[in-house]
């Protein structure tokens, strides 16, 4: 929740930049993808989820802190690195989940939505599930 909440002044600065420092907006961008790049990983550990599970929420908090990094730090020369590393990360993780999807025998994102005749609603997959 307090992730979420760090959204509202990035929104806010948005809408009237004026009422901030000067380079408020790179740690108010930030500051929520690090946040959620900490939940990532807190959520499978209290979860207890298993370690491959473990593995992609660590990648996926990966690509978060280095998204951060990037907006943190735009003239840094690195940043192009950073924000590069966190689109590859980001990219595959979509592809694990996807690929994770397509062995499990789902055949497409609107199957799952919907579900299959045959199946009751308890027996449908989510779509992030």
């Amino acid at each position: 929740m307090l992730t979420v909440l760090t959204l509202a002044p990035l929104l806010l600065w948005d809408a009237t930049p004026r009422l901030f420092p000067a380079h408020a907006h790179g740690a108010l961008a930030a500051i929520p993808l690090a946040l959620i790049a900490a939940a990532c990983l807190v959520h499978p550990v209290v979860a207890r989820a298993s370690v491959p599970e473990l593995a992609k929420a660590c990648m996926l908090a990966a690509a978060f802190l280095f998204w951060a990094a990037n907006q943190f730090w735009p003239d840094d020369p690195a940043a192009t690195c950073f924000n590069d590393v966190a689109v590859a990360l980001f990219v595959l993780d979509v592809f694990l989940a996807i690929r994770g999807r397509a062995s499990t025998g789902s055949s497409s994102l609107q199957g799952e939505a919907v579900g299959n005749e045959n199946e009751g609603p308890d027996r449908r997959s989510s779509t992030f599930g």
